[in-house]
C-alpha cells in the first residue's frame, strides 16, 4: 500500500516538472506583442511581400526561434506635439505666428512601418516626438508660404497644415493622428 503512495507522489512531482518545463518552453518559442506594441523579429532575413528585410514586424502572436532569432517591441503609442512657428511669411511677406497641438504616432501600416522600425526601435517616445515637431516645423513653413493674407482663416490654415504635414511624416513611418489648431496671426 505504500508504495502505491510513493508511485503517486512520483508521478505527481513529474508531472508538475513537465508542465513547468512545457510552460517555459512556449514562453520562449511564442511571444505575443502587448497592445500598442509592435514585435520586431531579427537574426535572419524574412521576405515580406516584395522585399527581403534583415527584420519582420508581426503584431500579434509570433513563433520565434530562440538562439537564432532575437525579438524587440515597437512602441505605437500616440506622442503629443506642441509646435510653434514665429516668422514664418505668407505670400506677399507677411509674417505669422501660428500654434498648433498634434498627436503623432509609430503606423502600423504595413507599407511605411518599416521605414519607421528602422529610424525608432529602441528609441524613446520623446525622441519620436522631437523629430515629428521638427519635420510638422519645416511643412508647415512650406504650407504658410502657399497661403495668401486674404485668405487666412482657420479652415484653410488647418487643411494645409494636414496636407503638407501628413506626407513627410508617412515618409518617416509616423502618422497624424490629430490636429487642432491653438492660435494664429500676423505679426505686428
Amino acid at each position: 500500500m505504500e508504495s502505491h503512495i510513493v508511485y503517486w507522489v512520483i508521478g505527481g512531482a513529474g508531472g508538475l516538472v513537465l508542465a513547468v518545463i512545457e510552460t517555459l518552453l512556449i514562453r520562449a518559442l511564442f511571444r505575443a506583442a502587448p497592445p500598442h506594441r509592435l514585435l520586431v523579429v531579427s537574426g535572419r532575413r524574412y521576405r515580406q511581400g516584395h522585399e527581403t528585410r534583415g527584420f519582420a514586424v508581426h503584431g500579434g502572436l509570433r513563433a520565434v526561434i530562440p538562439v537564432v532569432e532575437r525579438v524587440e517591441e515597437q512602441d505605437t503609442t500616440c506622442v503629443p506635439c506642441g509646435v510653434e512657428v514665429r516668422n514664418a511669411y505668407l505670400k506677399g511677406a507677411v509674417p505669422v505666428t501660428v500654434r498648433w497641438f498634434a498627436l503623432v504616432r509609430v503606423s502600423r501600416d504595413p507599407e511605411v512601418v518599416h521605414d519607421a522600425v528602422e529610424r525608432f526601435l529602441g528609441r524613446p517616445a520623446a525622441e519620436v516626438g522631437q523629430v515629428a515637431t521638427e519635420t510638422l516645423e519645416g511643412a508647415a513653413r512650406g504650407a504658410l508660404a502657399k497661403i495668401s493674407p486674404e485668405n487666412l482663416d482657420h479652415l484653410t490654415l488647418f487643411e494645409v497644415l494636414l496636407l503638407e504635414g501628413s506626407p513627410p511624416l508617412r515618409a518617416m513611418g509616423l502618422e497624424l493622428v490629430h490636429l487642432s489648431i491653438e492660435s494664429f496671426g500676423k505679426e505686428v
